[in-house]
């Protein structure tokens, strides 16, 4: 092994890249398809490619060729200059990689050199096509922010729930959203683009359901009650506590008991989030508590909990409230102010705190 240059890391041979647009005209980049264009970087990986998906896929499915996100999805941002070369790269904050004042790239120790700025966000995702027939990656790259956040946000989701990425099957799909984009002047303004979402395939999803199903009859297991919002976490024992009624306790299946769910970790860190949502205000914050995750078991709190976590949900919950509110007659110039008194149009630089101000200001009354 050589010190530096072998033994580092572990990776595949690049055979093909997907890209979101087409090809660079002479005045700049390629207009934005709703489809895949595929290149080769590998000779017969192409023909292959069409013939498994036709020339315009927006579908395709594949494998994570790593155990975690990070490995598999790099985001970083990048200032390049005209004809393609790097200036530099940071992770928004300090600089990671520049090219010095000699032509030559440089890796200054992290946190020496500020973030100079005029850099844009780029996600690279790695990812194995069977169809390919090659055990080497193809590369998806886009500089769309709502993309990065939606890319990670999937895959960071299927690692918690699976403990890895590497050899799940997963569905790469292309999806007309609704974003939040500049309009005239500071004007925000709500377009369709089509962007990029993960999937895991529902074959292995319905495998996987199988699995829990199974893992939950096991015997030996006890049963539990929900905590209250205040007070101890207590499990409830139906051995052990006479006066438990049947609606407290997880009922059983043909004599088994579920397994015994600790739930103080995610209550707690709901409660948490409730409290920061409405900025400490207890009373506020128990009363969302209770109204979203109030008669829920644990599965639906866990998924509901990630909806709330996710900005995107809580745009929709606006443009969902906006149009009811215009429904009961509310005026444009009514909702537009309470908007702007309640953190304004730029949707990407707000805070949940701010977005659930809004909702409310307007009418909140969607449903997960």
């Amino acid at each position: 092994m050589i010190h530096g240059l072998t033994g580092v890391d572990a990776s595949f041979t690049q055979v093909g890249t997907l890209h979101k647009g087409d090809k660079k005209g002479e005045r700049g980049p390629g207009a934005d398809l709703e489809y895949f264009r595929f290149e080769e970087k590998a000779e017969g990986v192409k023909a292959a490619f069409v013939e498994a998906y036709g020339a315009r896929p927006t579908k395709i499915n594949a494998l994570l060729p790593f155990p975690t996100t990070d490995q598999n999805f790099q985001t970083v941002k990048e200032h390049h200059k005209a004809g393609g070369g790097l200036r530099h790269r940071c992770d928004g904050q300090f600089v990671l990689i520049q090219m010095g004042a000699n032509g030559k790239y440089q890796i200054p120790e992290y946190g020496s050199v500020v973030c100079p700025g005029g850099c844009r966000p780029y996600g690279r995702l790695k990812m194995i096509i069977p169809a390919l027939g090659r055990l080497g990656y193809v590369m998806l790259q886009t500089t769309s922010i709502h993309d990065i956040m939606e890319i990670d946000r999937n895959l960071r989701a299927i690692e918690r729930l699976n403990g890895r990425l590497n050899g799940i099957p997963v569905i790469i799909e292309r999806v007309m959203r609704s974003i939040s984009a500049p309009g005239k002047g500071e004007e925000r303004i709500r377009r369709q683009c089509s962007l990029v979402h993960v999937e895991v395939h529902p074959d292995f999803v319905k495998l996987q359901m199988q699995n829990m199903v199974q893992a939950a009859l096991q015997p030996g297991a006890s049963s539990l009650a929900l905590p209250a919002w205040l007070g101890d976490h207590e499990i409830v024992d139906a051995e052990e506590d006479d006066d438990a009624t049947e609606s407290e306790l997880i009922p059983t299946v043909s004599g088994l008991t579920p397994p015994v769910i600790d739930h103080k970790a995610l209550e707690d860190e709901i409660k948490r989030f409730c409290m920061e949502l409405f900025d400490r205000n207890k009373g506020a914050a128990k009363a969302f508590f209770d109204a979203e995750y109030g008669g829920l078991d644990y599965e639906a709190r866990d998924n509901k909990f990630a909806q709330h976590q996710d900005k995107n949900w809580w745009i929709q919950a606006i443009n969902d409230a906006m149009g009811e509110a215009a429904a009961r007659g509310v005026s444009q110039d009514v909702i537009g102010k309470a908007v702007d008194e309640n953190g304004g149009w730029g949707f990407d630089d707000l805070s949940l705190s701010y977005l659930r101000k809004i909702c409310t200001a307007i009418g909140y009354t969607k449903e997960a």
